[in-house]
């Protein structure tokens, strides 16, 4: 059986000291904000203390991306997502509506 903490975390639903990554408050928190909004926030902060943020690449910072999209149900893209962030801020976040 797998800890109930490792299924939140899968799902990306946040714990004690990380915000959701999925659901209504990830939505809230991210509607109507560009992809590289999201880009520059994960920039910043991962990887989380201990080690030292800033450490992923471009690439990495797109890939963690393109998981949080995919797990949260938002539709993919016709390519891969950029790592560039000039293109990153053509691409918005548009939560679901009830």
């Amino acid at each position: 059986m797998v800890p109930r903490d490792d299924i939140s975390g899968e799902r990306l639903e946040g714990g004690e000291g990380s915000p959701p990554l999925t659901g209504a408050e990830f939505e809230a928190n991210w509607n109507d904000k560009t992809v590289a909004d999201l880009f520059e926030k994960i920039r910043q902060t991962m990887p989380a203390p201990p080690e030292q943020p800033g450490k992923l690449t471009p690439q990495q910072n797109a890939d963690v991306i393109a998981h949080i999209l995919r797990v949260g149900g938002f539709p993919p893209g016709a390519a891969e997502l950029p790592s560039d962030v000039d293109q990153l801020k053509r691409i918005r976040i548009t939560a679901s509506k009830p």
